[in-house]
């Protein structure tokens, strides 16, 4: 069983205590980077060291009949995903009561970079 997240500290510690592997989707690699040290300093406190088992990246792949239409199909349905697909009113995206004050307090600390429209 694996525990998807977008990296909240409730669901860390929740994934670590259980010792359940732990996967990130659609992150940049920083704050995949970020969030997995801070798993593995959580198995720590519950005893254990995360093995290199427990963490993955969720990594969308291409193949077609060649690298230049693999590229091309990519970048069409990946930016889909990032420019239609995720898009949403901030309301929907984080609703009250969605998430912790903790967790709330960590996102305006390390605030992911504003996108162009």
């Amino acid at each position: 069983m694996w525990c998807p997240s977008q990296g909240s500290s409730e669901t860390v510690e929740w994934a670590s205590k259980r010792r359940f592997p732990y996967l990130m989707v659609f992150t940049p690699i920083k704050r995949i980077a970020q969030i997995y040290g801070e798993y593995r300093e959580a198995c720590q406190r519950h005893g254990y060291t995360a093995s290199r088992y427990q963490l993955t990246v969720n990594v969308p792949i291409v193949v077609a009949e060649n690298d230049a239409k693999a590229a091309d199909i990519a970048r069409r349905h990946t930016m889909w995903v990032f420019n239609t697909g995720l898009r949403m009113h901030p309301p929907f995206w984080r609703p009250p009561g969605y998430m912790t004050e903790a967790s709330l307090r960590r996102i305006l600390q390390n605030p992911p970079p504003l996108r162009a429209s």
